[in-house]
C-alpha cells in the first residue's frame, strides 16, 4: 500500500461545496465525506454570513485543514471540562497550520510543504475565531459553579493561544513593505507579455487574452477579482472608459471562487483606459475572443475574459477562473525566475511570491512618484478613487512611504556618486 493511499483510507475527505440559492447568494459548507459538518454549518449560517464569500470559504479550509488531523479531539469536552488545550497542543497545531496540506489531495497531503508566513497566520487567525465561537457557547449553556472556573480556564488558553500566535507572526513575517516591481522587472514583464514576442511563454492562442489582462492589472492597478468580474458591456471603447460595477449574487456566475470586490459604498465608478489598455482590449474582444475554433460559444459570455475550457452545461466556455489567472503569474515565476547570490541580483526575474496584487502595489507607487514633486489634495483624492478606498483609508501615505522611501535610496546614490566624482577630482590636482 502506497503512501497516498493509506492517508486516504485513513483519514476522513474534507472539501468545500457550495450552496447557491434562488436569489443567486452563495453559501460555503465544510463536508466530511461528503456529509456537511454541523458545527462549521451553524458557524456560517450564525456568525459568519456577513462576511464576502471567500472570506467564508477561507475560514472554512483552515477548521478544515485543523480537523484533517485533529478530526478526533472532542472540543466540546475540552471545553466543558475547563482543559482546553495544553501549551505543547497549542504549538502543535498552529505548527500543523503552517503545513501546505491540501483538504482532498492524499498525494499533496503527503508533502507537507510550508506555506507563507501570512498565509499561515490568517490560517490560525481563522481557527482561533472558530474555536472561540464554539468555546464560547459551550460556556454559556454551562449550569451553576462550575461555570466560572469554566470561564477563567478559557481567558488562560485564549491568552496564551493569542500569545503564541503573536511570536510566531513576528518570527516569521518580518515587517517589510511590499513594493512592487524594481525598474527592470517591470522593462521584463511587459517585454515578454507582448503577443508575438520570441520570449513569450504562453501559447499563441492565448496570448492577446493574456496581455490584455495583464494591462488591466498593471496599467489600472485593479483587483484581480475586478478584472475576473468585467463584463464585456462595462468596457467603453469608443470613450475610452470602463465601469467597476458591483454585481451582488450575480446570476450569471458560475465560479466557486470570485473576489468581492472592495467598492466602499459605491454602486459602479468609472476609470478611463490608457492607450496601451485600450488597445490590448481592442484586439482582444474583436480578434481572438471572436474565435469559436478556441473560445466556442464566448460571445455569449457576459464576462470579458473567458477560458478555454468547455462547459457542456452551459454550452459555451468558462469565464476566466481565479486559479487559472494566478497560473499565468506562476508561469512568469517559472520561465524568469530571479536568481540571487546572498542579498545579490544575479539575473532580473520574478520573486516566487510574484502575484496579481503586486501589480496593484506597482501602480500605487509609480502613481505617487509621479507626481511627488507637486502633490495636492486632487491627487490624494485621484488614487483614492482609482483604488477604491475611502477618504478615511490610510493607504495613500503607505504608498507614500514606499515612494520615498524609493526616492531617498535614489537621492543618496545620487549625492554618493557626486562625492565620489568630487574625491576623484581632488586625488588628480594632488601634488604626489
Amino acid at each position: 500500500m502506497s503512501g497516498s493511499d493509506s492517508f486516504a483510507r485513513q483519514e476522513p475527505r474534507y472539501r468545500i461545496r457550495q450552496v447557491r440559492l434562488d436569489s443567486g447568494f452563495r453559501i460555503p459548507m465544510l463536508c466530511r465525506n461528503d456529509l456537511p459538518v454541523y458545527e462549521t454549518a451553524f458557524w456560517v449560517v450564525g456568525d459568519l454570513l456577513g462576511n464576502a464569500y471567500n472570506t467564508m470559504e477561507s475560514k472554512l479550509r483552515s477548521v478544515g485543514h485543523f480537523l484533517t488531523k485533529y478530526g478526533d479531539l472532542n472540543w466540546t469536552d475540552r471545553v466543558q471540562s475547563g482543559k482546553f488545550l495544553s501549551p505543547g497542543e497549542t504549538a502543535e497545531i498552529q505548527k500543523w497550520m503552517g503545513l501546505a496540506i491540501h483538504l482532498h489531495d492524499p498525494d499533496q497531503a503527503i508533502k507537507q510543504l510550508r506555506v507563507q508566513p501570512h498565509i499561515k497566520a490568517a490560517r490560525v487567525a481563522f481557527l482561533r475565531q472558530y474555536l472561540c465561537w464554539h468555546a464560547e457557547g459551550q460556556i454559556y449553556a454551562i449550569q451553576g459553579s462550575t461555570q466560572a472556573d469554566v470561564d477563567r480556564g478559557y481567558e488562560k488558553w485564549l491568552k496564551r493561544w493569542k500569545e503564541m500566535e503573536g511570536k510566531e507572526i513576528t518570527s516569521e513575517q518580518p515587517h517589510t513593505l511590499k513594493v512592487g516591481l524594481t525598474q527592470a522587472q517591470r522593462e521584463l514583464l511587459l517585454t515578454v507579455i507582448k503577443p508575438g514576442h520570441p520570449q513569450n511563454p504562453f501559447i499563441p492562442k492565448m496570448q492577446d487574452r493574456n496581455y490584455a489582462i495583464f494591462m488591466m492589472l498593471y496599467e489600472h492597478g485593479m483587483r484581480m477579482s475586478d478584472v475576473l468580474s468585467l463584463y464585456v458591456e462595462d468596457i467603453k471603447l469608443y470613450n475610452k472608459s470602463f465601469l467597476m460595477v458591483e454585481r451582488k449574487n450575480d446570476p450569471n456566475e458560475t465560479r466557486k471562487r470570485i473576489g468581492g470586490a472592495k467598492r466602499q459604498g459605491r454602486t459602479a465608478r468609472e476609470r478611463l483606459l490608457s492607450q496601451v489598455s485600450m488597445n490590448a482590449l481592442q484586439q482582444w474582444l474583436n480578434g481572438d475572443r471572436m474565435d469559436e475554433n478556441t473560445f466556442p460559444g464566448a460571445t455569449a459570455s457576459h464576462y470579458a475574459f473567458v477560458s478555454e475550457r468547455w462547459n457542456p452545461k452551459h454550452q459555451r466556455v468558462n469565464p476566466m477562473s481565479v486559479r487559472r489567472l494566478s497560473f499565468l503569474f506562476e508561469i512568469l515565476r517559472t520561465k524568469f525566475p530571479a536568481v540571487r547570490d546572498g542579498h545579490r541580483l544575479v539575473k532580473v526575474g520574478f520573486d516566487p511570491d510574484f502575484s496579481p496584487h503586486d501589480l496593484r502595489h506597482d501602480w500605487c507607487v509609480r502613481f505617487v512618484l509621479s507626481h511627488h514633486k507637486d502633490w495636492t489634495p486632487h491627487d490624494d483624492w485621484t488614487m483614492r478613487y482609482e483604488m477604491g478606498w475611502t477618504a478615511k483609508s490610510k493607504m495613500p501615505g503607505f504608498y507614500a512611504r514606499i515612494a520615498w522611501r524609493d526616492l531617498g535610496g535614489k537621492a543618496v546614490e545620487k549625492i554618493s556618486a557626486a562625492r565620489t566624482y568630487e574625491a576623484l577630482k581632488l586625488i588628480e590636482e594632488m601634488p604626489f
